[in-house]
């Protein structure tokens, strides 16, 4: 049996942090709050969030740095990350559980 796996990344926008200096702009900028979440997946369906990163992003250049998680996580308004990639391996599981569970229900007489 082929089983396929692999992981990934991907940034969302949290919100909005205010004005901020950009050292690539040299000027006091708008900034975002941008999540980088890291997962997993077994058949590009059954995936899991492994972990967040947290980053202060200019909205005029571009340019990103780390912030320390304590300091993002009161500022995080939503995160747009989809079903199935934050809750797959949940599904997945639940899929096996079904399975089995059907194949125990078949196979007794």
């Amino acid at each position: 049996m082929f089983l396929q796996w692999g992981n990934g990344q991907d940034d969302v926008r949290a919100g909005e942090m205010g004005w901020d200096y950009c050292p690539r702009c040299e000027d006091e900028t708008p900034t975002s709050l941008l999540v980088r979440y890291h997962f997993g997946y077994v058949y590009f369906v059954f995936s899991c969030i492994t972990r967040f990163e947290y980053f202060l992003k200019c909205d005029i250049c571009g340019y990103a740095s780390a912030i320390d998680a304590a300091v993002a996580k009161p500022h995080v308004e939503r995160l747009d990350i989809p079903f199935m990639r934050r809750y797959g391996c949940l599904m997945g599981l639940g899929l096996m559980v079904l399975g089995f569970t059907c194949l125990i229900l078949i196979t007794r007489k």
